[in-house]
């Protein structure tokens, strides 16, 4: 009976093997030369110089940390919690730090991604044609190039592969009446939720098969055995997310991107129907896709979004009145991996409107397509022949468009004046092609994109332009240009550390080392992880605190006179305690009254003597608990009267008498 058993399931998997071969020949040809590409745009910081994914002692850091720690120095400002990213990066560093490792684990997630596609559709179709069809339309479509070619979208290719596992074992879970298979449901629905985001909506899918295919009625599905599945993904959810804020703190949005209700409606139809438009209609490609949200609802392009809206809404409901389970589960799948895109517009990275946004859904309209197919395919010779034409001439369009596109991503530059091409806006684009004219020693063209960017004024990241102007006319030695453009980034953004860092760099090197405190000490108090300040700050600090007490007076006198720090209008400092019992040192105790971001240069505070001589405190003290201030003086001023200045890292310095 074994025997017989065995021999029954050999054709099966045989037939599986020649199908799993088909799919990695044709990845092949369509994407084998993406090999050869290099690092592109964010794979630069998120694997080039990721120092935490380049050795097994930062292994914790897969959890602990973010993709962007290493090049951020911190992960508040990355939102981007996705460990198998991290994990998946390391084990391929393991192997080699070159791009063609990370191009072939790509590769091997899509292949895989194809393949579990056809299992899962044959599972609820039984049907080879259209399960093969599947696999293949969504191989070859154009669509997916950004993904496969992108090193920094594995986390795209790894969450639809582990729900595509995740749904197979649910239906088996299901199927079967067998709960052992929830165990590996929730662990692919955990490794799903730990590559990307979207995953955490899978529940919806497994809702669809439980209404659509496996015929389970809402009150059914209110008892503990029937809900048990929905509880626990709940509770791996809350645990995702719990580990998602310890890490990276609470969820943020783009200030930039804020919209009134009735403005979100009219972003979420026009965004839907610009995807769905995508999918059918995928030529010009290119990175960076300008979403423009015009808000106006009496024209010709959101009718026509409207319209399409209205159409998938249609068809979903006329799949779930004619009970095409099949249908209606992936129409539920393209939805709901496509709706955290367009309706959490104002969390999501620079594009609004990006292609890799569209990878999951793609598989939507790839099994869609496959159904047509092979309906065409049984209705006779002709219809026969009419399919085989339209596959045809669709593999060979692809492949056309597929191979040029892989090209086009085989550096920095190509992908950018590619993109430029297409769309001469998009700033961020034309600002990483001023970032590689930088780095690759051409400033005068770096300033010229730079400048483009300024001439348009419509960036919201135009502070980083300026310094980055700024920054080549330093390293030219060009000060007072330098110093404007680092200005002209402080109006943009008062707290950007790096504009602050550069241009205390600017004074330091120009020999004014006082000023340079107030911009270094900024940066840091802002940014405490900011590293290059913090290295500048000291050198900067251990500058003033050589000066010898013969040129105190000279160090006095920059202080109030020259301009470089300004007398506070408040008198935020009073002399509470002289006490100079000591024979060693007089102690005196000053109360102030700060602000929160109030910082007193401690090592800074200098006294003037009626006599007129500078001294320097032996100690100094401060207590930000009580705001106390205490200072150490020297006995011998122990009844001289004293005035003391106290400057700040605002650039202002109070003056107060010790009687």
């Amino acid at each position: 009976m074994e025997n017989n058993l065995n021999s029954r399931q050999y054709p099966k998997y045989a037939k599986h093997l020649i199908v799993l071969f088909v799919f990695i020949l044709g990845v092949l040809l369509f994407y084998g030369n993406t090999i050869q590409n290099g690092f592109i745009h964010d794979d630069h910081g998120q694997v080039e110089t990721n120092v935490y994914i380049q050795s097994i002692k930062y292994l914790p850091k897969m959890i602990t940390g973010c993709i962007w720690e290493s090049a951020l120095g911190e992960c508040q400002r990355s939102q981007y919690y996705r460990p198998m990213q991290s994990l998946s990066y390391f084990l391929s560093y393991m192997i080699s730090s070159g791009p063609w490792i990370f191009h072939i684990v790509n590769l091997i997630y899509f292949i895989a991604v194809i393949f579990l596609l056809f299992l899962l559709v044959n599972l609820l179709t039984k049907n080879f044609l259209v399960s093969f069809l599947s696999g293949l339309i969504f191989l070859i479509h154009p669509l997916n190039t950004e993904v496969v070619n992108w090193i920094a979208s594995a986390p795209e290719l790894l969450y639809v592969a582990f729900c595509l596992l995740a749904v197979i074992f649910y239906f088996f879970y299901r199927e079967k009446k067998n709960s052992r298979y929830l165990i590996l449901v929730y662990i692919f629905y955990l490794l799903a939720i730990f590559s990307k985001e979207p995953a955490v909506f899978l529940p919806f899918v497994f809702l669809a098969l439980d209404l659509a295919y496996f015929k389970k009625d809402i009150l059914e599905l209110m008892y503990w055995k029937e809900i048990k599945p929905y509880v626990i993904s709940v509770g791996l959810f809350l645990f995702y997310m719990s580990l998602r804020f310890w890490v990276v703190g609470p969820l943020s949005s783009n200030p930039d991107r804020g919209q009134t209700a009735i403005q979100h409606v009219h972003t979420f139809i026009t965004l839907f129907a610009s995807y769905v438009e995508k999918m059918f209609w995928p030529y010009p490609l290119y990175l960076h896709h300008i979403f423009y949200a015009k808000f106006q609802f009496l024209n010709i392009e959101f009718f026509v979004s409207l319209i399409i809206l209205l159409a998938f809404l249609g068809l979903c409901f006329w799949a779930w009145k004619k009970k095409l389970a099949v249908l209606f589960v992936w129409l539920v799948w393209g939805f709901v991996f496509l709706f955290p895109s367009i309706v959490f517009v104002s969390s999501i990275g620079e594009n609004l409107f990006a292609e890799r946004h569209a990878f999951a859904s793609t598989i939507t309209f790839s099994v869609i397509c496959a159904i047509i197919l092979a309906w065409l395919w049984q209705k006779g010779k002709l219809f026969k022949a009419v399919a085989l034409a339209i596959l045809g001439i669709a593999i060979v369009l692809s492949f056309v468009v597929v191979y040029q596109r892989n090209v086009i991503w085989k550096n920095d530059f190509n992908l950018f004046t590619d993109t430029l091409s297409r769309d001469s806006n998009a700033d961020p684009i034309r600002y990483n092609l001023a970032l590689y004219y930088r780095d690759n020693g051409q400033p005068d063209k770096a300033k010229e994109e730079f400048q483009k960017i300024i001439d348009r004024g419509e960036w919201r990241l135009l502070y980083q332009v300026y310094n980055n102007l700024g920054d080549i006319y330093r390293s030219e030695g060009n000060y007072e240009k330098a110093m404007f453009y680092f200005e002209k980034s402080l109006e943009k953004n008062s707290n950007h550390t790096k504009a602050l860092n550069n241009l205390g760099m600017v004074y330091f090197e120009k020999g004014d080392v006082l000023k340079s405190l107030t911009y270094f000490c900024k940066a840091v108090l802002i940014d405490p992880n900011f590293q290059t300040a913090g290295t500048n700050y000291d050198n900067a600090i251990s500058a003033v605190q050589g000066v010898d007490n013969a040129n105190l007076p000279s160090l006095y006198n920059s202080i109030i006179k020259d301009g470089l720090f300004k007398p506070s209008e408040d008198n935020n400092i009073t002399l509470k305690i002289r006490d100079c019992s000591s024979a060693t040192e007089c102690s005196l105790i000053f109360a102030g009254k700060f602000d929160t971001n109030e910082f007193l240069f401690g090592f800074m505070i200098l006294g003037k003597t009626t006599t007129g001589q500078v001294i320097r405190p032996t100690s100094a003290e401060f207590d930000p608990a009580t705001n106390y201030i205490t200072l150490g003086i020297d006995p011998q001023f122990k009844n001289a009267s004293i005035n003391f200045i106290f400057p700040t890292c605002d650039g202002i310095y109070y003056k107060v008498a010790a009687p």
